[in-house]
């Protein structure tokens, strides 16, 4: 039986409730070597167990909060670490390098 009062909850200063959780259950993806559905699966968890105080027009309620889920992923999902630096990365880098050399370059003209 689904509820027929429909509510979206979010946390004050956090915001969304399943972001909230996913950053606190972070960890867990490293435990699992990269498991993305183990990771879903704790965060899932996490939000089942909380409990939302909320008033409306001056009627306090108390609700339990559940993530949607959109799809269902049937296989893990394994993140893994990259071995080595890709392209964009050492583009990445050699930009910042200009730029702080930019930016050295004008302190020490700036010195003087």
């Amino acid at each position: 039986m689904f509820p027929l009062d429909k509510y979206a909850l979010r946390h004050a200063s956090s915001g969304s409730w399943m972001l909230h959780f996913m950053f606190h259950n972070r960890k867990e993806l490293k435990k699992q070597n990269g498991n993305v559905l183990t990771y879903l699966t704790s965060v899932a968890r996490a939000m089942a167990n909380h409990t939302c105080n909320f008033s409306i027009e001056n009627v306090k309620k108390e609700v339990k909060i559940c993530g949607t889920i959109y799809h269902r992923p049937t296989t893990d999902v394994i993140m893994k670490a990259q071995s080595h630096p890709t392209r964009q990365m050492f583009a990445f880098k050699a930009a910042l390098k200009r730029y702080m050399d930019a930016i050295n370059r004008k302190m020490n003209l700036a010195r003087f």
